[in-house]
C-alpha cells in the first residue's frame, strides 16, 4: 500500500521499527492498538474495563499488584 500523499510515513513511524505503510496502522483510530505505536489494546480499553469492578464494588486503590498470565502478543 502507498501512504496518503499528505502523510510523511517516515516521520509518522518515528522511532518504531520500520515497516511498510498499511491502512491498519494509519489513519486512526487503529494505531494505538500496536505495541510499536501506542502500547497495544490494553492501553486502549484496559483502563475502562479494569475500572468497572472498582465502580461496581466501591473499591479503593490497590495496595499491591501482581503480574501473571500468558505473554503478550508480539504485535498487539
Amino acid at each position: 500500500m502507498e501512504p496518503p500523499k499528505s502523510l510523511d510515513w517516515d516521520l509518522w513511524i518515528g522511532p518504531a521499527p520500520h515497516r511498510p505503510f498499511h491502512s491498519v496502522y494509519f489513519p486512526g483510530p487503529k494505531w494505538y492498538r500496536w505495541w510499536d505505536f501506542g502500547n497495544g489494546t490494553m492501553s486502549d480499553l484496559g483502563s475502562h474495563w479494569n475500572d468497572l469492578p472498582f465502580w461496581a464494588l466501591d473499591l479503593d486503590a490497590p495496595t499491591s499488584i501482581e503480574a501473571g498470565g500468558p505473554p503478550p502478543h508480539p504485535e498487539q
